[in-house]
């Protein structure tokens, strides 16, 4: 055979290995630009739900504390009309006891002045 023969049918070859090998590296880099931008739209996904967790356990963490005000008003408001409710009776205990004893004294006025008209 002939060296120049050899020589033709190698470049060609050498030349489509070449193409077919640059074509592989493209699609390669083709791949590697894809998982990177998956691998950055993960990590902010990642960050995104993150975000979200924390923003739901700060609301339930309020509503608890909502809840527990609540209930503290709550329970004020029954101790308020508790007392509001002693108050009254305790009003109305002096009123009746008051009205006793400014009876009592308009009789003994009475009786006094009854006593000194008469005698």
């Amino acid at each position: 055979m002939d060296a120049g023969f050899t020589s033709k049918i190698r470049r060609p070859t050498l030349r489509h290995q070449n193409s077919r090998l640059a074509q592989v590296t493209q699609t390669i880099d083709v791949v590697n630009e894809i998982a990177t931008s998956i691998a950055a739209a993960v990590e902010q996904q990642y960050a995104a739900t993150a975000d979200i967790s924390r923003n739901i356990q700060d609301a339930s963490t309020a509503s608890q504390d909502v809840s527990r005000i609540v209930s503290n008003v709550a329970e004020t408001m029954g101790q308020s009309t508790t007392t509001a409710s002693e108050v009254e009776n305790a009003a109305n205990s002096l009123g009746t006891e008051l009205d006793q004893q400014s009876n009592n004294l308009r009789n003994t006025v009475d009786n006094f002045l009854t006593s000194i008209r008469t005698g």
